[in-house]
């Protein structure tokens, strides 16, 4: 094997940061929501079953970092998700705990 077929230490030093933001369960639970469709805050903390607080610490965190988007609804903002590769890990994490027993 080739270090050519390696990714890049540019490449990983861009996706670190992305990973550790999102290696959280309700930043994980978000993005898999988000990856359905959009939602406002109050809707997230409803569906993740965390308070609106804390979903709001958890969006502006993951806003900050580019995985997410967010426009004016009124007086709502609503979130989507802007890195759909993150779908992919989602899939990968689904796919794992589906081999795992109990």
């Amino acid at each position: 094997m080739s270090t050519a077929d390696l990714l890049s230490m540019d490449e990983l030093t861009q996706a670190a940061p992305i990973i550790r933001v999102a290696a959280h369960p309700i930043r994980l639970r978000i993005i898999d929501l988000l990856s359905k469709t959009e939602c406002s805050v109050g809707e997230i903390a409803e569906i993740v079953g965390c308070s609106q607080p804390v979903a709001s610490q958890h969006l502006a965190v993951m806003r900050e970092h580019g995985i997410l988007t967010a426009h004016r609804d009124g007086q709502r903002m609503i979130y989507r998700l802007q890195i759909k590769a993150l779908v992919r890990l989602i899939g990968c994490i689904r796919e794992h705990c589906q081999g795992i027993p109990g």
